[in-house]
């Protein structure tokens, strides 16, 4: 049995100039990594992790928590959105 985790992406800017997406974790180890503190943090939207990807980004594959619902991103990295916002 496969254990399902869910992580939250957030949207960040850091006191040094860094900025993107990644989940909290990631977040938390690029501060200490570099010596540096969030600037700026918040729950990605669908359109922010877009950009991140068609920027270059990779994400991880997975499900993930975003503002818009969650978010599935298969092994080729292409991403599905499943949209609470529209859910009737």
């Amino acid at each position: 049995m496969s254990k399902f985790k869910l992580e939250k992406l957030v949207a960040f800017e850091l006191n040094d100039g860094q900025d993107g997406v990644e989940t909290e974790r990631e977040l938390l180890e690029r501060c200490e990594q570099y010596k540096t503190t969030i600037h700026k943090q918040s729950i990605a939207t669908y359109e922010e992790v877009e950009w991140e990807v068609c920027c270059g980004s990779t994400i991880e594959e997975g499900t993930y928590l975003i503002e818009d619902g969650l978010l599935e991103v298969n092994e080729d990295g292409e991403l599905f959105l499943i949209n609470f916002r529209k859910v009737i």
